[in-house]
């Protein structure tokens, strides 16, 4: 999943004011023998702004298959299956990935680049998904999240059958009641 929304000061700017993105982020840990998985995901409730829901899931050894606890979180986005509610209004979840020195380092796979780093792998090919074992020294998440007043104007315009009025409401209008929140986030190294 993913997608983005364009928000703009006004009607009369072409130029947007900000461009809100949605990511899936997954991470697994490792425990001892065991394997955490946890998973975050944005569930659209009409284009643009949707749900916010956390996935985990566990898995201990015998560990026949390293892409099993991420490939049942793909699998589990299509029905939102074992995942828990976190908040309403989502418009934005992005994060970002930072080496030792603080400089954010960009994930775009390159097929003709065999010396980029960190190593990116496109898995499945063509999909979209990218997969790398690299660990950052630091992430940061950013959530946005529309006001609860603007969400639920936003929200009965969708049900109630004017989709185009309600993303020009949230093109438009509601630039000013979006929420930005960004945590940074330091990754100790292992000993």
């Amino acid at each position: 999943m993913g997608g983005f929304a364009v928000q703009y000061t006004n009607n009369n700017i072409i130029t947007p004011a900000r461009t809100n993105e949605l990511e899936d982020i997954f991470a697994m840990v490792q425990t001892n023998n065991s394997w955490l998985g946890v998973g975050y995901a944005v569930s659209n409730w009409f284009p643009g702004v949707g749900t916010l829901y956390r996935y985990v899931t566990n898995m201990s050894p015998p560990i026949t298959n390293s892409a099993f606890l991420f490939n049942n979180f793909q699998n589990s986005l299509a029905t939102f299956t074992n995942f828990h509610r976190i908040a309403d209004g989502v418009v934005h979840l992005k994060i970002y990935s930072f080496d030792a020195v603080g400089n954010e380092t960009i994930h775009d796979y390159d097929a003709n680049d065999l010396t980029q780093y960190p190593n990116v792998v496109q898995y499945p090919p063509n999909s979209g998904v990218y997969q790398t074992n690299y660990l950052p020294h630091s992430i940061d998440i950013e959530l946005g999240i529309l006001e609860p007043e603007a969400f639920e104007h936003a929200r009965v315009l969708y049900a109630s059958g004017a989709s185009n009025a309600a993303a020009t409401y949230l093109a438009n209008d509601c630039i000013g009641q979006v929420q930005i929140f960004r945590q940074h986030i330091i990754i100790p190294a292992a000993p």
